[in-house]
């Protein structure tokens, strides 16, 4: 699969995913054309970081765990609920 959507250092993503391990929702980011599940207990949900003083700053900054590479996720079906797929709402800010 062709690198559909190039990863701009310029842009901030983020957005959520099904992760079949959990049986349930992460909240990702976009790094390096990865993806990073950035879950935390202050950051449940993307309007949580949405809602943030400063969300750039904190998805930049927030530790978490590679689940791996955005072109991998694309290529994902989406029609089985168990599988690891992109969820919406996914936003990009750009500073």
């Amino acid at each position: 699969m062709p690198d559909i959507v190039p990863l701009s250092e310029k842009c901030c993503y983020l957005g959520r995913v099904w992760l079949p391990d959990l049986n349930g929702p992460a909240v990702v980011t976009g790094r390096d054309r990865r993806i990073w599940d950035i879950t935390s207990p202050k950051a449940s949900f993307v309007p949580d970081v949405c809602e943030m003083d400063d969300p750039v700053a904190y998805v930049r900054a927030a530790p978490g765990r590679e689940i791996g590479p955005l072109v991998d996720l694309l290529s994902m079906s989406s029609e089985v609920d168990s599988h690891l797929r992109l969820l919406v709402p996914t936003a990009i800010f750009r500073r």
